[in-house]
């Protein structure tokens, strides 16, 4: 016997039109159903960064387990979490997110993080994007601009940590336009040593400020100053002696403070450029101070000395003196 569906489903405009029914009728439900899923998972892995920011050892083992077993599709919640949680629930949240397998794609949580009132929190948040290393200095680097200083502070601190790692980064902010926090790129680079001395062209270059008290903040760094004076151009392939003179009129902002260390490495370094700097150097002598006169036109003594001649007769008199009491 054949079956006639007909008598089953009159019509297929009919039938269209209760699978249509039966599916808008199943939407809320399913919305429902995934929504509770949802809070499910907030809840569960909020509980996880309870545990793990809590002082039992046992319990925070145990959270770290079920934290991994989760995996990566834990990080919204936990950054759920260290928003809106107790300071426990942060304080795990944000060490959840440096436990996730993959704690790279949690940066931008991390930085977030460094604006939390709670100070463990912060100091967590530090040390987990230390933890990331290089693939979170940029935006921590970045972060040195934030005018709220808890972030800038921590920003700071995940830096610092990094080291080396953080040396491109640092090198990139001395381009800022902002000079303060030119200032505190270059500090850092100043806290990680001799390894940073790739950063010295931007050092050298981020020396234009138009705040003279930022200019001595970013070449009192002992790196710039060790680099500067122990300068050898015999030696060959250091990066100052590429400059040449496109630094000297950047150099000669650091004649304002004559005896300091580094003025005398600035003057020492400026008579090393010689000829290339004998443009900056003349420039000084019409609008520089007065200490930054007499350096400069000692200089130009030294690179040229027919120029001594053409010097205003107190100018002279000045490098007179100068000369008397080296």
């Amino acid at each position: 016997m054949k079956l006639d569906f007909g008598l089953l489903f009159p019509s297929g405009k009919h039938f269209l039109a209760a699978v249509a029914i039966g599916l808008i009728l199943a939407l809320p439900a399913t919305a429902q159903a995934r929504r509770s899923e949802k809070d499910a998972i907030q809840s569960q892995v909020t509980a996880i960064a309870g545990m793990l920011g809590g002082s039992d050892q046992q319990e925070r083992k145990i959270a770290h387990r079920q934290l991994l077993e989760i995996g990566q599709v834990a990080m919204p919640c936990l950054i759920q979490a260290r928003r809106t949680g107790s300071d426990q629930e942060r304080i795990g949240a944000v060490v959840g997110l440096a436990l996730l397998p993959i704690p790279e794609l949690t940066i931008a949580g991390l930085v977030d993080a460094l604006g939390d009132p709670n100070p463990v929190v912060r100091s967590i948040a530090a040390h987990a994007l230390a933890k990331v290393g290089s693939f979170a200095a940029t935006d921590a680097a970045r972060a040195l601009a934030d005018t709220d200083s808890r972030i800038s502070t921590g920003a700071a601190l995940a830096l610092a940590r990094m080291h080396e790692k953080a040396i491109p980064a640092l090198s990139h902010v001395l381009s800022a336009k902002n000079d303060l926090t030119k200032a505190k790129a270059a500090w850092l680079l100043g806290r990680i040593g001799p390894q940073a001395q790739a950063a010295i062209p931007a050092l050298i270059r981020s020396l234009k400020a138009d705040d003279t008290r930022v200019t001595h903040v970013v070449a009192d760094p002992g790196m710039l100053y060790q680099a500067l004076s122990l300068l050898d151009f015999k030696a060959g392939g250091f990066p100052l002696k590429r400059i040449g003179g496109e630094a000297a009129s950047t150099l000669a902002i650091l004649l304002a403070r004559p005896g300091t260390p580094i003025a005398q490495a600035a003057m020492y370094t400026l008579g090393q450029i010689g000829k290339d700097a004998e443009p900056a150097l003349l420039e000084i002598l019409k609008t520089g101070n007065a200490s930054q006169q007499t350096a400069s036109a000692l200089l130009l003594s030294e690179i040229d000395p027919d120029i001594v001649q053409a010097l205003p007769d107190d100018l002279r008199e000045s490098l007179a003196g100068a000369k008397r009491h080296q």
